[in-house]
């Protein structure tokens, strides 16, 4: 599935992602405000919403492997359509407080499930020159058998990894995929916005060794 006007999708595709979880994430303390709650009631209900975009992973394989993206995304907005709708609705109530929090949280699970499809449907209908085109040259793509990963910086520039590994010759490597996950984590702590440094990852002699050296330490 190659899309040959992206232009006409695109930006209502991603306008599609960055409303619902403004409304869920700003609108909603400004309501609460409005309505009386205090500061420490605000931050305590309106915490919990920002959830459902933390663990989206655990059901993606689901949106993955049921209907098309294209349902998915046009179900979800039409959901989150409605729930908002609904809210309006439920403020003159005298349960305004817990409907409201049923629907912000809907429309929460709703955003983070069309943020599966929606970025799936952009990986599947754009080749690798045109992602790199419309979603901008801070981003880094690594495909495996299975899966996609499309990585993108809102600020800063990625390293250039181009330079640093090499362009002919094929390694195989067979790791223990959450041990070496957890080094690279522990190796990470060194780096900071302000100390910048690469995480080298030198193979030889059956084991591989990460390390990584800034003003923190090594």
């Amino acid at each position: 599935m190659k899309s040959s006007k992206p232009l006409l999708w695109i930006p209502s595709l991603y306008l599609g992602e960055s409303l619902p979880y403004a409304a869920v994430m700003l609108m909603s303390v400004v309501l609460y405000q409005e309505m009386g709650l205090t500061d420490t009631q605000i931050t305590l209900y309106t915490g919990w919403l920002g959830l459902p975009w933390v663990i989206k992973p655990l059901w993606s394989p689901i949106v993955d492997g049921i209907k098309t993206k294209r349902w998915w995304i046009l179900a979800m907005q039409l959901l989150m359509g409605a729930a908002l709708a609904l809210l309006a609705f439920t403020l003159p109530t005298e349960f305004w407080l817990q409907c409201s929090l049923a629907l912000f949280m809907l429309v929460a699970f709703s955003s983070a499930t069309h943020d599966i499809s929606a970025d799936g449907f952009y990986i599947l209908a754009l080749d690798t020159k045109d992602q790199e085109l419309y979603v901008g040259l801070r981003n880094i793509r690594i495909e495996t058998e299975s899966y996609t990963l499309l990585s993108s910086l809102f600020e800063g520039e990625f390293l250039d990894y181009k330079a640093a590994i090499p362009a002919s010759g094929t390694t195989n490597i067979t790791v223990n995929t959450r041990e070496f996950i957890n080094s690279v984590e522990r190796v990470s702590l060194l780096i900071t916005e302000k100390l910048k440094s690469p995480v080298r990852c030198i193979c030889e002699d059956e084991e591989i060794r990460i390390s990584c050296s800034t003003a923190i330490g090594k």
